[in-house]
């Protein structure tokens, strides 16, 4: 995973020539046509000064909500490592991964993510 330098604002822009390179998996080839129409660049890394006065993310602010991530071990978009940064930045109660997932977990892995949520619910709702 490449270093983010905290200095600058990192930006991403996915283009439909790069998911065509890129992925081959029929659910996200399937929304191709949908993603040139929206394709547009956005920040992965708000302004921090401005995340730190207006939406600081705090053990506090979730209250008594429990957080769960659930990591795709095969997303093309999100790779891994990505998301396990993310998870790290804002830890979450438990990190789960459904081995094989991709982008789609949901129709990619429908039964496991069923079975991962209905888990989680039994865990943390009893």
């Amino acid at each position: 995973m490449m270093a983010l330098n905290r200095l600058q604002p990192i930006y991403l822009l996915v283009t439909t020539s790069w998911l065509l390179r890129s992925i081959n998996s029929p659910h996200l080839r399937s929304d191709l046509t949908l993603a040139s129409y929206l394709g547009r660049p956005f920040r992965l890394c708000p302004d921090q000064d401005k995340m730190k006065e207006e939406i600081a993310v705090t053990r506090g602010k979730y209250g008594l909500v429990r957080r769960v991530y659930i990591v795709c071990d095969q997303d093309l978009l999100l790779m891994e490592g990505l998301q396990r940064w993310m998870a790290e930045r804002n830890p979450p109660d438990e990190v789960k991964v459904i081995s094989g997932s991709d982008h789609m977990v949901m129709f990619s892995k429908p039964l496991e993510l069923c079975a991962s949520l209905e888990e989680i619910g039994r865990h943390y709702c009893s």
